[in-house]
């Protein structure tokens, strides 16, 4: 079979990513002013290899072959990318270095390069060598809003939160897509990190900061929520905690434990009761909330306590397992406590937060995902009921 056939050249698109190569030299043996040049034959040969489906002797082929010049850099760079898809990313970094020490290098071809180094870096974790390149890189127009993309994902990674608000206000300013609630979390982090040391003042200033950048922020909303509980504040606190589960209702097992900490030390449980009586007003959101409720053992309340009775009501496999104490309807408060605690232990093997973009699923709540690294993705999971 030809090496120019139309089939062999699919091939090469789908699964070894030398389209642009072979396309290049194919070009160049036919026109030109080096036409009829002729490749080393092991080019061919690592070719071959990869048609037959035998990626391990192709790349050791291709390694073998140290000459990188113009018309050969295009497969080290389809070389160094193959080395790190297959998780080898010394090899990677040996490749993409030694395509930088060739002098006849392009200076597209040396950006490029650079690009691939300072990723492969990334892959490594070598984070201070990655950002060096990357902001090398910020002066190229090919390549800048990804190296200021990557700055923000190692900066978010550093906990670098300074950095990473100056990254993504400049990749703002270059007009790509950006994800527009991010700056305002950086500054819940400082804020975070400042009440963790202390400095109130500046948490406060920094929430503020976070609330003109994004309006009705939840993150900002739990936060200073927080703040106003450690200071006595509990009126303010339940009324931020309020606001925070309006604006993000994912925020329901995070915001439950709070406002009733804050409603008990004030000795007023109107707020509680008030929102346990709207949310319960939908079947749907009465299910969720009745979850929630047994998953926190927030059920002190008298409201929360019907929740939970009539969530058991309604499933048909926890009202057989009630039967034979009389029924739902008929035990007590206290027994019914007793039974969603041990009902809370069986949902509680279960994730309660899933990631809408990746899947992550786990027990805590994250505002960026551990996974995908997405920011607000994470969802609250909650069991079906059963007629």
């Amino acid at each position: 079979m030809a090496l120019d056939s139309p089939l062999i050249l699919a091939v090469l698109v789908a699964g070894a990513g030398f389209t642009g190569w072979l396309l290049g030299s194919r070009a160049r043996r036919t026109r030109g002013p080096r036409a009829g040049r002729h490749l080393p034959a092991e080019y061919f040969t690592g070719l071959d290899y990869l048609i037959n489906e035998q990626p391990d002797r192709a790349v050791e082929v291709f390694t073998r072959m140290v000459d990188v010049d113009t018309e050969t850099v295009e497969i080290h760079f389809a070389l160094g990318s193959l080395f790190r898809r297959r998780g080898e990313v010394d090899r990677a970094i040996h490749v993409h270095q030694s395509i930088l020490e060739r002098t006849k290098l392009q200076p597209a071809q040396r950006e490029q390069a650079l690009l691939e180094l300072a990723i492969d870096y990334l892959r490594a974790g070598l984070l201070d060598r990655s950002e060096q390149l990357f902001q090398k890189l910020t002066g190229s127009p090919t390549h800048r809003v990804a190296a200021l993309r990557s700055l923000t994902r190692i900066y978010e990674q550093q906990r670098d939160w300074r950095q990473a608000i100056s990254a993504h206000r400049q990749l703002e300013s270059s007009g790509t897509e950006i994800q527009p609630t991010a700056v305002a979390h950086y500054l819940c982090e400082l804020a975070e990190a400042a009440h963790a040391q202390g400095d109130v003042k500046d948490a406060r200033e920094l929430l503020r900061e976070a609330r003109r950048e994004q309006r009705r922020f939840p993150r900002a909303a739990l936060a200073r929520a927080g703040i106003a509980h450690a200071a006595g504040e509990d009126a303010l606190a339940v009324r931020l905690l309020s606001a925070a589960l309006e604006h993000e209702p994912m925020l329901l097992l995070e915001v439950l434990p709070r406002l009733r900490a804050s409603s008990q030390r004030m000795g007023d449980q109107q707020s509680l009761t008030a929102l346990l009586t709207s949310r319960s007003r939908d079947p749907v959101r009465q299910r969720e909330l009745a979850q929630s409720l047994i998953l926190t053992d927030v059920m002190d309340d008298p409201v929360a306590l019907a929740v939970v009775r009539g969530y058991m009501s309604s499933d048909g496999m926890l009202r057989e397992f009630v039967a034979p104490l009389g029924g739902v309807d008929e035990i007590d408060d206290d027994m019914l406590r007793r039974i969603a605690r041990l009902l809370g232990r069986v949902l509680a093997r279960g994730p309660r937060y899933r990631c809408g973009e990746c899947g992550f699923a786990g027990q805590t709540w994250f505002w960026q995902c551990p996974g995908c690294k997405s920011w607000d993705s994470l969802k609250l999971q909650f069991v079906g009921t059963r007629e």
